[in-house]
């Protein structure tokens, strides 16, 4: 999940390091994306171990 938000701190540092311009399109998508980020991280419940398990099985077979 943390490789969501690898782009948009590259694109701040970029913008702070490098002056670089952000457009309201990137803004947003970033925005969006780090919103995803935290509803994850507040509800996101890994899956229990019988399930990661018993899918592994099935894809075995």
């Amino acid at each position: 999940m943390a490789v969501l938000g690898e782009p948009v701190f590259a694109s701040l540092l970029a913008w702070l390091l490098l002056k670089e311009s952000l457009g309201s399109l990137q803004l947003g998508a970033g925005f969006v994306i780090l919103c995803g980020v935290a509803i994850f991280i507040r509800y996101g419940k890994d899956a229990p171990s019988d399930q990661v398990d018993q899918a592994r099985q099935e894809k075995a077979a």
